[in-house]
């Protein structure tokens, strides 16, 4: 028999007290003080002060009711991030002009146009972080206008810009140390070169998408040296410019090149020789979908970051991506030369490849070969079981994860190796969850 429901405001005092101690999130509290005098009077005797910073994830009816609130109790607040609250309106975040905001991030609110609701939030002149991506606002005079006071300005997010505004932006926001206009159609050649001029402070650069972008990152090595991240996927830029960028930026540590159709490899030789690899800082290079690279054109960078790797000892690992680039086979594996800390590997959608030669990545944690029909069992098997470290393994559709060898739990590093992709299991030697697969022996 179930128990009858209480009405809420029918509860007991110290019921009601409990409750509300046992919320520990900001915008839990916000909807607590707007359900009821004893809620509202707890919450407005302290439990505000002290808050800095506001997170909403998904949008209700309160919204509005919890933003206000908190900007009439948190004279503290500092961050306010209300990414993925679709429907949220400009006018609900109005109130936050009140308070001296540093970190704004209004990512996917879609039909936000923040020109004018930035026009009143900048006018303290402290804000710092700014993410409008997946919004209708675009980088265009108005909201370079309304900007003019956040002078300070260190990290900018935006999905639409029109031709010639980054400029603008860059001369009055000349401490940018992170840009990220993937996907921004309007960005050119012409407004990264000038806009290169004012960019000396950056560190994290993402133009993914940026299809009209070709000899500007030449540009960006000439004025830029203090880049450590950068994403250039699905760009023009050619082998010529990738080469002088690379060579200017000695602290570069995550290179994203994907679909970056005009590539054909020679830049890879100038990476080879750049300060990133020579002193032990790149990580990441991702090279995924580039249809003409082959294999001989990672000699060169793999043989450097071997001997980097010894020469610096260097405790990081490397993760290398080469997803979808059909011009690579076994040479790879079999016949170059591969760091010993290559940690990261996938090869998924390389139909050439066969598995021979994974057994020499002995520090191998994650591989990833779904969509790689020549994948053997018995590659898998001597892989399995020579790469130690392995934590994650991506199958074919054409195997099973039943071709790995067996290991009684506790006995060896096969039995926490978790198993995703593959054709479903014959035995039940695995649970599964979703996609997932991990080793499990029963018990005789």
């Amino acid at each position: 028999m179930e128990e009858p429901l209480v009405p809420l405001a029918e509860l007991p005092t110290h019921v009601l007290a409990h409750i509300l101690e046992l919320l520990g999130d900001v915008a839990d509290l916000a909807r607590a003080a707007c359900v009821c005098k004893l809620w509202r009077d707890e919450v407005s005797k302290g439990m505000w002060h002290s808050v800095t910073a506001l997170h909403l994830r998904k949008f209700h009816v309160g919204c509005a009711g919890v933003i206000k609130r908190a900007v009439d109790q948190c004279r503290n607040l500092r961050e306010v991030d209300v990414s993925g609250c679709s429907a949220l309106h400009a006018a609900a975040l109005l109130p936050l002009a009140a308070l001296p905001v540093q970190v704004l991030r209004l990512a996917d609110l879609w039909e936000l146009r923040a020109s004018s609701l930035l026009e009143a939030i900048c006018q303290r002149g402290t804000l710092r972080v700014l993410d409008l991506s997946g919004t209708s606002t675009a980088l265009d005079m108005e909201l370079v206008d309304a900007l003019e006071p956040c002078a300070n300005l260190q990290e900018f997010r935006i999905s639409h810009a029109r031709p010639g505004m980054l400029a603008h932006l860059t001369q009055n926001c000349t401490g940018l140390t992170s840009l990220d206009l993937s996907s921004c159609s309007g960005i050119t050649d012409a407004c990264l070169e000038t806009a290169a001029l004012d960019l000396s402070c950056l560190r994290y650069a993402r133009f993914a998408g940026c299809t009209y972008i070709c000899h500007a990152p030449a540009a960006l090595g000439r004025y830029v040296s203090t880049l450590v991240y950068v994403d250039l996927s699905y760009t023009a830029v050619t082998d010529h410019c990738l080469a002088i960028l690379v060579r200017s930026q000695p602290q570069l540590q995550t290179l994203l090149l994907s679909g970056c159709m005009w590539l054909e490899g020679h830049s890879l030789q100038e990476l080879a020789a750049s300060p990133c690899v020579q002193h032990g800082r790149l990580q990441r290079l991702r090279l995924s979908e580039l249809p003409r690279m082959q294999d001989v054109c990672l000699r060169a960078l793999l043989t450097a970051l071997k001997d980097m790797f010894r020469a610096h000892d260097c405790p990081s690992g490397f993760s290398l991506d080469l997803s979808h680039c059909g011009g690579i086979t076994d040479i790879l594996l079999t016949s170059l030369a591969l760091p010993q800390t290559l940690v990261h590997l996938s090869l998924s959608c390389c139909d050439r490849v066969t598995g021979r030669g994974l057994a020499r990545l002995k520090s191998l944690e994650t591989l990833r070969l779904s969509g790689c029909p020549a994948i053997t069992p018995e590659a898998m098997q001597v892989a399995a079981a020579s790469c130690a470290s392995l934590r994650l393994l991506e199958l074919p559709s054409t195997l099973s994860a039943d071709c790995l060898p067996v290991q009684a739990p506790g006995t060896g590093h096969i039995s926490g190796i978790r198993v995703e992709g593959g054709t479903p299991m014959s035995s039940g030697r695995f649970r599964t969850r979703l996609r997932s697969r991990t080793r499990q022996t029963m018990p005789p």
